[in-house]
């Protein structure tokens, strides 16, 4: 993902042995490979046709599909629990109806998104 800024930076003549890159590689390929991809397991719940192809059907089917990848983590009761009371107390007074079964966690070079 950085490659190319550095490739960038190195046609420019700047200096980059200051910056290490994390690899993101494998977050990456949790999106884009083959039939074990995000990407791929959206397009095929959208090919369906079927109104229910979303939400928690999506990520029944993703929680199958990719739990194995190390990036990949199914939502839980207690870790969406806490996500959903640490953003109500950014923005107080709204509230967050969210439900454990639609959700799942990539886990990114910056955090857990």
């Amino acid at each position: 993902m950085f490659q190319r800024e550095l490739d960038a930076y190195s046609q420019e003549g700047l200096d980059i042995t200051f910056f290490d890159p994390p690899d993101n590689w494998s977050c990456v390929e949790l999106f884009i490979s083959g039939q074990a991809g995000i990407i791929r397991v959206i397009q095929d719940q959208v090919n369906t046709g079927r109104q229910s192809a979303d939400g928690e059907q999506l990520v029944t089917t993703l929680n199958r599909t990719c739990k194995v990848h190390k990036d990949y983590q199914a939502g839980d009761p207690a870790s969406v629990r806490n996500l959903v009371l640490a953003k109500q107390e950014k923005c107080k007074g709204f509230k967050i109806d969210v439900r454990y079964q639609e959700c799942f966690q990539v886990n990114h070079y910056a955090g857990p998104v």
